[in-house]
């Protein structure tokens, strides 16, 4: 009976036994990095950038981005269409890079605004063309990557309603986010 104990004993040891490995405490530890392909999809909100779903494309130094977000309704039109460059200025770490952008902005609204009566309608259209340039941080998470940027933009409103033609341009900061899925 003894035997059997020590033979079962040491048959329940074994799968312990390979599972022990020597290591180096010392050692860095081992960073699996998945290759990156610079091809991205994801979304962007910006002033300057466009806003809505995005295609990315940053392998290495330079970059740049496409947005399209079209909303068309029964009363309300809006389309916007935009992009960006990217330069990168330091890359720190895998995770995180400093870069430079310049982006422009395309934006189509059309209003149907209803008074009292369906009779009486106000048509507002107003195209907007908005470019901006400024700096910008990138950070990568296992799932994607997260930019933030400020800059200063320049926006030209050209409104067209009942009171006729206003345009606009102003210069003024400007910013946006946006979230992007490495493929």
């Amino acid at each position: 009976m003894k035997k059997l104990i020590f033979i079962l004993l040491a048959f329940a040891a074994l799968p312990v036994m390979a599972q022990r490995r020597t290591r180096n405490l010392n050692a860095p530890p081992e960073v699996v990095e998945s290759p990156r392909t610079g091809h991205a999809i994801g979304a962007v909100l910006s002033l300057t950038h466009g806003n809505g779903l995005a295609y990315r494309y940053w392998p290495k130094r330079f970059g740049m981005h496409v947005a399209m977000f079209p909303n068309v309704t029964n009363n309300n039109s809006y389309f916007s269409v935009g992009g960006a460059g990217y330069y990168t200025l330091k890359e720190f770490s895998y995770t995180n890079k400093l870069f430079l952008h310049v982006g422009m902005d395309y934006v189509y609204r059309r209003t149907m605004d209803y008074f009292v009566s369906y009779s009486n309608s106000d048509d507002r259209i107003s195209d907007d063309f908005n470019i901006g340039v400024g700096p910008g941080i990138e950070t990568h998470s296992r799932y994607g990557s997260f930019s933030g940027y400020l800059g200063y933009g320049v926006f030209n409103r050209n409104y067209r309603g009942e009171a006729g033609v206003n345009e606009g341009v102003r210069v003024t900061l400007t910013g946006g986010v946006s979230y992007f899925f490495e493929i």
